[in-house]
């Protein structure tokens, strides 16, 4: 990530919202994902979803949930230019959706989710290489999944998730979700703990 030292001595992030406007010149297309900012401008996933909001909320960019991914574009870009039907936008985007939009199981709600799972899995670190690491990230996943389905939940049941999408790479549940869940967690500033003993988790969409 471009950084250099602040006034303080601490590092501070150089990546300003107009490097990030610029990117719209770069990538081929008239829409961009936070993959998008973070390869062309050298800088995290988070800093660029980050940037990426902030230009949302400043109203220089629009954006929509397509799949498991948001896109964003310039504001003063039609919908038209972008070649799909406006009137479209609020269509169910998954085949489990009813027509009233109701969701029918985790994952068509983590689709429809403005909290980007694949790219919160691409920045957290878990225990191990290779295939264990992706097998933990399995785990994480099914945990993500359900929380943006239910929004909050005990970590009892967040462990027997965890514990059904991986089961190979620890002796035990337990072991699993403290060494490597739990971890991966907090890493994740869209979640939070709740209790003295963390008997429960929350997610902030």
């Amino acid at each position: 990530m471009p950084r250099e030292h602040g006034d303080s001595g601490t590092f501070v992030e150089t990546v300003s919202l107009e490097d990030v406007l610029g990117v719209f010149d770069v990538v081929d297309g008239p829409v961009i994902l936070s993959a998008d900012v973070a390869d062309e401008l050298d800088c995290s996933r988070e800093t660029a979803r980050r940037k990426l909001q902030a230009l949302y909320e400043r109203g220089d960019l629009e954006r929509r949930k397509v799949s498991r991914r948001v896109v964003y574009w310039e504001a003063d870009v039609t919908a038209e230019t972008m070649g799909y039907d406006e009137t479209a936008r609020d269509a169910p985007q998954d085949a489990g959706d009813s027509i009233e939009g109701t969701r029918t199981s985790t994952a068509s709600s983590a689709a429809e989710s403005t909290i980007d799972i694949d790219a919160i899995l691409s920045d957290i670190e878990v225990p191990g290489f290779g295939e264990k690491a992706e097998a933990r990230k399995t785990a994480v996943r099914a945990v993500l999944e359900y929380l943006v389905d239910h929004k909050e939940a005990e970590s009892k049941t967040l462990k027997e998730i965890a514990w059904e999408a991986d089961s190979e790479t620890y002796a035990n549940a337990r072991s699993l979700w403290s060494n490597a869940v739990v971890k991966a967690l907090h890493q994740i500033p869209e979640v939070s703990s709740a209790g003295e003993r963390q008997s429960g988790w929350s997610i902030d969409e």
